[in-house]
């Protein structure tokens, strides 16, 4: 693009990037090698209003893209006359577009510590504006704020209409600048659709003469690089672009394999990395989740409120002044050790202390893992360590997805399919589940991950980048590599004022409730619930859930239980194995007895469950009837057939036969359909009685009765001392044929083709004169 204006001097020029590093050493004198050569340059460029669009790692400076113009520009403001004829600004102003609000306090943070005047343009702070008749986009476009952090919903409304059209806004305009850009593909389709209205707003509300660059550490080459370009107007030739290594030397990766589930209610898997006692933050993939590592990781620390303070919470259900009490605790207080933390803590946020990270479960995409691990280390000295835990069964799907799609990428089988029952009788197949082909080869890759990162992102210079970690001699390997070399790593503990005691070890005492393991009894047919079923019961629990979290949510005092949190899917699974099992409320208590809420809702909660049996067993009833009486009729019409005394007896109207069974469910029937008797006392080999439920034809009305109905009839009720015998009930076998009558018969109807002629005429059913 032009520059904002017609001088000789450009900010590119030696006299202009003098000026610049000038500026920088008196303004920030704790950069004390002041900007990197690949800064300069790009810092440079945007002085002069070109378009700019940067790929590099996480903690490698990007901050400084859009602070130091601004810095540099308010210098020379300040003393016009010490610095040479550039093109300058009178009021210089700046936006960055920012995905969260976490991410917005944070630049604001930072930018204010260099001198600059920031405000982030969120709703808390209108809100807060508003109850002191304060009007931000008036003092947006007044020039009062150098810099303005917004998120992407806020561009839409009317005050940026107001302000982009103020002639002294337009005049003293800057730059616009997107964080994390890389998010318009991956976001923009259709989590965040206002992605895609960015490089509207750059183009038709900001004046022809800035500079619009975007910022990112995971920006994949392809058509994620392609819709960011066209999204953002970027067209090739006209915008500079520089992409470095996002790779991290000082970062220890990790993939290791779960050994407990992550529906439970422990996560022993954690302790082996928070016992070093150094900084972690630990992210999960649903709130709820966040809930139950919290509540885990207290119940392992002495009572009192010092556990709340070392391990905090961050996520969107947060009050945001907690949040961001959070982030000054994992900054500042060495006693807060864990922050269990959403994606929306991965965003850009600058936590130097922060020395590992421990994801649970991966990530659905390379990107989110790679910005997740990107909070640690960020002073480029410390050792730092990022670990993924993921679960066995998303290794396998990944090998299953590459095996489908690529298998030219993926070498001989690794994890062995498990055969199960239920696997092995299911009739349709399974959907194709779509997952992120870089994640997908990093689950199932078994050389360097390090390597294959670099590859992914085509990290400069590949020829060197795409080697393993000894190839490379990287000082610090990933656990591939690491067992080939003979380096040895410590992660010390994170630094802790002398003056306070040390920090408690997580340990499990003896007191701590061992978790319930549900009962095996998917053996028992008695006990055994068809899909169809455990997917009913499950829907009922969870409306108990809301009805639940209702009821209780007033005696909430945090304000923030999630709401699975009322009743969690752990108690869910082991309540629907085990649901024939329950007779009483003992019953319950003694399933579930970590449950909050159990001392109020047991007894509507046995209720509950005491219905769903009885709707269980009606519908079983009802088919096991319904299926003995068409194998009755079934078999009496076979015998007719065969004494060739009447024809199919089988009744067409399959609605009225049900609707008569029905009636007579409250009798009681043997549940191994009669033991293969037939009615006459003929024994014959029938179809078993299926236990698939009959809800489909409609939800059956059950209300609590008095007494349970018996699922076995006590005794026979035919007498069958009678029964003819077997050699009796043979058929009479017919009379063989001839061999001539037996090619007769093999004879067409029709007439072929070398025997059709007009004059032929037909005389009987199979010959043709």
């Amino acid at each position: 693009m032009a520059p904002c204006h017609s001088r000789v001097l450009q900010w590119q020029s030696s006299i202009g990037r003098d000026t610049v590093r000038r500026i920088v050493k008196e303004r920030i004198p704790e950069w004390t090698e002041g900007l990197r050569d690949w800064q300069l340059d790009v810092v440079c460029r945007i002085l002069d209003g070109e378009d700019v669009l940067i790929s590099t790692a996480t903690g490698d400076g990007k901050s400084a893209i859009f602070a130091v113009p601004l810095v540099v520009l308010l210098e020379l403001q300040r003393q016009p006359m010490y610095y040479a004829d550039l093109p300058r600004r009178a009021l210089p102003m700046g936006i960055v577009i920012t995905p969260t609000k976490g991410l917005a306090g944070n630049i604001v943070f930072e930018i204010n510590k260099l001198g600059v005047g920031a405000i982030a343009y969120c709703s808390e702070v209108l809100t807060e504006a508003r109850k002191t008749g304060r009007h931000i986009w008036k003092e947006i476009a007044s020039g009062q704020w150098p810099l303005v952090c917004v998120d992407l919903e806020h561009l839409t409304a009317k005050d940026w209409e107001y302000i982009s059209n103020t002639e002294l806004w337009r005049k003293n305009f800057t730059f616009l600048c997107v964080d994390e850009i890389h998010l318009i593909y991956e976001w923009g389709a259709d989590f965040r659709p206002a992605f895609r209205n960015i490089g509207m707003f750059a183009r038709s509300r900001c004046p022809p003469n800035i500079s619009v660059f975007g910022l990112s550490a995971t920006m994949e080459p392809g058509l994620p690089m392609s819709t960011i370009c066209d999204t953002m107007g970027f067209v090739a030739g006209h915008f500079y672009h520089l992409q470095r290594t996002n790779e991290r030397p000082n970062i220890h990766f990790i993939l290791q394999t779960l050994t407990h589930t992550l529906g439970g209610e422990t996560f022993p898997d954690l302790l082996a990395f928070l016992s070093s006692g150094r900084k972690t933050v630990i992210y999960c993939a649903t709130i709820e989740l966040c809930w139950r590592v919290a509540v885990y990781l207290w119940s392992l620390l002495p009572p009192g409120l010092e556990k709340l303070k070392r391990v905090r919470l961050y996520h969107a259900m947060c009050w945001p002044d907690e949040n961001e009490e959070t982030i000054r605790l994992i900054r500042d207080d060495p006693r807060c050790q864990v922050v269990i933390a959403t994606i929306a803590f991965a965003q850009g946020f600058n936590v130097k202390p922060l020395l590992d990270s421990v994801q649970l479960g991966i990530p659905s995409t390379m990107n989110q893992l790679v910005q997740q691990e990107g909070r640690i280390g960020r002073d480029l000295v410390s050792l730092a360590r990022s670990v993924v835990l993921v679960q066995a069964k998303a290794i396998e799907a990944a090998e299953r997805y590459m095996r489908a799609h690529f298998p030219s990428e993926i070498g001989p089988p690794t994890t062995q399919v498990r055969k199960t029952k239920r696997n092995a009788t299911k009739k349709k197949a399974s959907k194709t589940v779509h997952i992120d082909h870089a994640k997908a080869r990093l689950l199932v890759e078994q050389g360097c991950i390090i390597a294959l990162r670099n590859i992914v992102y085509r990290n400069p210079p590949l020829e060197m980048t795409a080697r393993d970690c000894i190839a490379a001699s990287r000082p610090v390997p990933c656990s591939r590599c690491l067992p080939r070399t003979n380096i040895t790593l410590d992660f010390p503990a994170s630094p802790v004022d002398p003056s306070l005691p040390l920090l408690v070890p997580f340990c499990t005492p003896s007191s701590l409730p061992l978790p319930i393991a549900p009962v095996d009894i998917q053996g028992k047919a008695e006990h055994a619930l068809t899909a169809k079923m455990r997917e009913s019961v499950t829907k009922s629990l969870g409306e108990f859930r809301d009805i639940v979290r209702k009821q209780e949510k007033g005696l909430d005092l945090t304000g923030c239980t999630p709401r699975a949190s009322y009743f969690p899917a752990s108690l869910v699974t082991c309540i629907v194995t085990n649901l024939l099992s329950i007779n009483s409320t003992e019953d319950v208590a003694n399933l579930i007895p970590t449950w909050t809420h159990l001392p109020h809702q047991c007894l509507p909660l046995f209720n509950l469950l005491t219905q769903l049996q009885m709707k269980i067993r009606v519908q079983r009833d009802t088919a096991r009837l319904l299926w003995n009486e068409k194998n009755r009729l079934r078999m009496k019409s076979r015998r007719e057939a065969q004494k060739g005394t009447s024809k199919e007896d089988e009744p067409s109207d399959t609605d009225e036969l049900e609707a008569s069974i029905i009636d007579e469910v409250a009798l009681p029937v043997n549940a191994e359909g009669d033991d293969g008797i037939c009615d006459n006392g003929m024994e014959d080999t029938v179809d078993a009685a299926p236990t698939e439920d009959i809800s489909a034809a409609g939800p059956l009305d059950i209300t609590f009765p008095g007494s349970t109905v018996p699922s076995k009839r006590p005794a026979l009720q035919d007498d069958t001392n009678g029964a003819i015998p077997k050699h009796a009930r043979r058929a009479v076998r017919a009379p063989l044929s001839s061999s001539a009558i037996v090619s007769q018969s093999y004879r067409p109807l029709y007439r072929t083709r070398p025997t059709r002629s007009r004059g032929s005429h037909v005389t009987d059913e199979n010959q043709i004169l």
